[in-house]
């Protein structure tokens, strides 16, 4: 109970936090001539040069490939990005990963990476996305406390937003890691699948 307690903690501190920064804003008015406002609201920041700031949280479980056997893990990751053109997001990843399995052997595991994320304007308050991710992850095992992973995800999911500004993410990210250095770094690698993935971005 401890541990979920810190990772609530975290998240407050770190996927909550743009949206304390920004104020709502209103929706678009309705042309005076009576027609339909082309948009519910504006449309989300996605425009080239538009920073983004952002986290989210997911739960899910971890495939040893190699020893076929599943862990539960959580996994917390804040973000930042700027948009190269609009849509098209350049983002840099960091990431903290702990297990909820004690027999699984391992530790708490931290890493970073880059990636490229592709928001789809649909003219709605709805905004998919799907990018890719790559990166390095230092993992702590009770028998290999200095082991290096290399890390490949594939988000996807949709944004939700709010105004201008702030959105909710709601998805899943399938991520691969293989071990590169320390004594398993012949191991088969890990697969990890997410059953909850939630976040905020700010835009701005």
């Amino acid at each position: 109970m401890k541990r979920l307690g810190s990772v609530a903690a975290i998240f407050l501190s770190t996927a909550l936090l743009p949206i304390v920064a920004v104020a709502d804003e209103p929706a678009v008015p309705a042309p005076e001539d009576g027609t339909p406002a082309p948009r519910m609201t504006e449309p989300l920041l996605i425009e080239k040069g538009t920073f983004q700031l952002g986290g989210n949280i997911s739960l899910g479980f971890t495939r040893d490939l190699e020893r076929e056997r599943t862990s539960f893990y959580y996994y917390l990751a804040p973000h930042i990005g700027v948009f190269l053109v609009d849509g098209l997001e350049l983002k840099l990843n960091l990431s903290h990963q702990g297990s909820f399995d004690e027999r699984s052997g391992s530790a708490d595991n931290f890493g970073f990476g880059v990636g490229l994320r592709y928001i789809f304007d649909t003219g709605t308050v709805i905004y998919p996305h799907l990018g890719a991710d790559v990166g390095l992850s230092f993992t702590g095992f009770a028998n290999d406390p200095n082991a290096v992973a290399t890390a490949v995800s594939v988000p996807l999911g949709i944004l939700i937003a709010l105004n201008r500004h702030v959105a909710l993410d709601v998805g899943i990210a399938f991520s691969y890691r293989k071990q590169v250095g320390g004594r398993m770094s012949d191991h088969a690698g890990y697969f990890h699948v997410p059953f909850g993935y939630w976040g905020v971005e700010a835009f701005f």
